[in-house]
């Protein structure tokens, strides 16, 4: 091949590929809440901007779970740093203990503080207090948030009526009330309170995606990040794993957590009786006792669940319905059985359910094994799931862009051009505006309402009085 073919293959090759250069490496400090979920996220979206020529840094308490990705990156980009921590994980509305933690680790504040950092990505979960950071050091700051959806109180509904909005706006919680008044001092001695720390977030990254999740209309600095941990399959399975699975002819895979009742796991491993014969089981669940006896269940303290996902012997997948668990079973067309047990996981289990490749299960509700059998027969059996599903996994794989590019580029627009033309005033809005705002819609409807009925109340009136002038009139000609 000639030297001219050879650089013309070369452009064709570059021109066709999803090829991401980042404008500038930039700096960029992660602040994870102590949630694994949550570190995990944040590490991931850390570690794939490194990747892109970023450099990052992800400063996390020492008794989170540490990824295990983390110890196979190279670049020298990444860095992962841990304060001393080991209180109980916190709310957002009482966190205070793990920024003194942090501020009480000189070495690493001074790190921070001198560590030349460009953004900031925090966890929107956590508490306000760690905003200050970035606040007091002058650099812009992203929010990284489960989701946009407001309501923590209707949650399984995708399109709430007004009078449900209001229900939502009128019922919040008073810890949210009180951690929007809340006040912090900066590095200059200046109080901040929350109110002020929401208004200078720059940037808000979603863990949504709108092939798993309800459609919500979003602002010009958000950024939709939920398929950030859809993937390939990584790695080999181990060979026990893959001598058990070779032995039966379809799998089903099993992650349900640890909140799940006794009872209902029992269940769950009683129905799998009706399928002993042609499906195995790979059941992640440190428990012991149960369902150690079947020959065609496998328990796991840990499972490779993304590498399973991908494997096509593995049928369906019975899961708490965390968005991590969904986002790797879709991305793999995996149909789902969920058992969901706390409110975001009822969230994104209705989405699923309405999106046609999952089904629901309470874990509170169910009294009998054969509730369970019938909706593993109905998930294996009706091809309406699966289409479902290879659908949503369609849409799942065809971005032009990977979630950490999505990122990149608005970090570097940020850095670049600062983020006052992409705010919306909305954003300036306290809780008690928007309240303010229903008790002046629910008055001037209470206005309106007695108006109207004062106006039909006279007009009847007036009609009831002429009618009987009218009659009077009429008798005395007579």
């Amino acid at each position: 091949m000639s030297a001219v073919a050879k650089f013309i293959a070369i452009i064709l090759f570059f021109s066709s590929a999803k090829v991401f250069v980042p404008i500038s490496g930039d700096k960029i400090l992660f602040l994870p809440s102590n949630i694994d979920s949550h570190v995990l996220y944040l590490s991931r979206l850390a570690a794939d901007l490194a990747e892109l020529g970023h450099t990052t840094t992800v400063v996390a308490p020492s008794n989170a779970r540490v990824p295990d990705f983390t110890g196979n990156i190279f670049s020298g980009k990444f860095s992962y740093l841990k304060y001393a921590f080991n209180g109980p994980r916190c709310s957002p509305s009482d966190c205070q203990s793990e920024c003194d933690a942090l501020e009480k680790d000189h070495d690493l504040m001074r790190q921070i503080s001198y560590g030349g950092f460009q953004f900031a990505v925090m966890d929107h979960h956590a508490a306000y207090c760690f905003c200050t950071i970035p606040y007091s050091l002058g650099i812009p700051y992203g929010k990284f948030s489960t989701s946009s959806y407001s309501s923590i109180y209707l949650y399984w509904i995708s399109k709430m009526s007004f009078v449900q909005q209001v229900q939502v706006q009128l019922f919040v919680d008073e810890d949210e009330l009180q951690r929007e008044k809340r006040t912090y001092k900066v590095s200059d001695g200046l109080p901040v309170d929350t109110g002020q720390l929401m208004q200078e977030t720059s940037l808000w990254f979603f863990l949504e995606h709108f092939a798993v999740s309800y459609v919500h209309p979003q602002l010009l600095n958000a950024v939709i990040v939920g398929d950030i941990m859809a993937r390939r399959r990584g790695k080999a399975l181990p060979l026990e794993l893959e001598k058990f699975m070779s032995s039966t002819k379809a799998i089903i895979l099993v992650s349900l957590g640890n909140n799940i009742p006794r009872n209902v796991l029992w269940m769950l491993c009683d129905a799998f009786d009706e399928f002993e014969s042609y499906v195995g089981v790979v059941w992640r669940m440190e428990e012991t006792e149960i369902c150690s006896d079947k020959e065609n269940v496998r328990l796991m303290p840990w499972i490779p669940q993304n590498d399973l996902l991908a494997d096509h012997r593995v049928e369906m997948f019975i899961s708490s319905g965390s968005f991590n668990s969904i986002v790797e079973s879709v991305y793999h067309a995996k149909p789902l059985i969920i058992f969901p047990n706390s409110s975001d996981q009822w969230l994104n289990a209705a989405a699923a359910k309405s999106k046609g490749f999952a089904i629901i299960i309470d874990p509170k509700s169910v009294v009998h094994k054969g509730d369970i059998r019938n909706n593993i027969i109905n998930l294996l059996q009706v091809p309406d799931y699966k289409r479902a599903t290879l659908r949503a996994s369609a849409i799942l794989r065809d971005q032009r862009d990977t979630p950490a590019q999505r990122v990149s580029a608005m970090i570097d627009h940020v850095i670049k051009y600062g983020d006052k033309h992409l705010q919306s005033e909305v954003i300036m809005l306290t809780h008690d505006d928007l309240l303010l705002f229903v008790e002046v819609i629910i008055v001037t409807m209470m206005c309106v309402s007695m108006l109207l009925s004062c106006i039909c109340c006279c007009s009847c009136y007036w009609l009831f009085v002429k009618c009987v002038n009218t009659c009077k009139k009429n008798l005395k000609i007579e």
